[in-house]
């Protein structure tokens, strides 16, 4: 498992010899069938399982989990992904072609799990939260963070659609939204990547990105904060609260 628990760095990993992995999760929920994958990205929270393959290497082969995502400051990535060559090995890995697997049985399913169902008929308003600069401060929808003003106010037992959108020019924010996990619609319009749409509690919101979601409140009511997953940003106001009412 991979979790990235930094402060502004984002990740993309790729394997140095170049093959592939299995991606099973996102955000610690399995996609509803695993991936092979050349590579996996993980923003600051953000969580993804992989299997990899050593039995094809022989005894004392040594490789390494390498990242490839140019960032150069805690602006967020610049969009540049790096050769394996020239990016940064964190991790790792000796093949050790003595120990005995006892014939290891385990394998990768086919599927997973089906995601739950989307049912439109649930959703009884749609919400926009613009992540942007403001007064030369950080701000969602214009405003920096107050605990005591609560942006949205969703019926328990209801169902919306939020767009989260970055208008904050060349910075990246890994938006975390807190209480039930959410599933994303579409992304710039688009078709969701396979390898996020599992449910998920944190969203790589790139530059001009919108990310729309859905949403459902179950089980609680109470107040809970949507912020910016980097330490910064949220430490300086981008956030905001919102209130689940019966």
């Amino acid at each position: 498992r991979a979790q990235n628990i930094g402060t502004s760095r984002f990740y993309n990993f790729f394997l140095s010899n170049g093959q592939s992995m299995v991606q099973m999760t996102h955000d610690g929920n399995f996609l509803p069938k695993p991936l092979t994958v050349k590579n996996f990205r993980i923003a600051v929270a953000q969580r993804v399982d992989v299997v990899i393959d050593f039995s094809r290497l022989p005894s004392g082969t040594e490789l390494y989990l390498v990242n490839c995502q140019e960032q150069q400051d805690g602006r967020g990535p610049t969009g540049k992904i790096l050769p394996v060559a020239l990016g940064l090995k964190t991790l790792k890995f000796i093949v050790d072609g003595t120990i005995d697997t006892k014939g290891d049985p385990s394998r990768i399913p086919t599927r997973f799990f089906d995601l739950p169902p989307i049912n439109r008929a649930e959703v009884v308003t749609e919400r926009t939260f613009v992540f942007d600069r403001t007064n030369g401060g950080w701000s969602v929808n214009g405003k920096q963070f107050d605990e005591h003003v609560i942006t949205a106010s969703p019926r328990q037992n209801t169902a919306e659609i939020w767009n989260i959108v970055n208008n904050s020019g060349s910075w990246m924010h890994p938006v975390h939204i807190h209480f039930e996990e959410h599933q994303q619609l579409s992304k710039n319009g688009k078709t969701p990547p396979p390898d996020e749409i599992a449910r998920e509690d944190v969203i790589w919101l790139g530059h001009g990105e919108n990310i729309k979601i859905f949403r459902r409140f179950r089980d609680f009511v109470g107040r809970y904060p949507t912020h910016c997953h980097n330490v910064v940003h949220e430490d300086h106001a981008m956030m905001f609260m919102w209130k689940i009412v019966p």
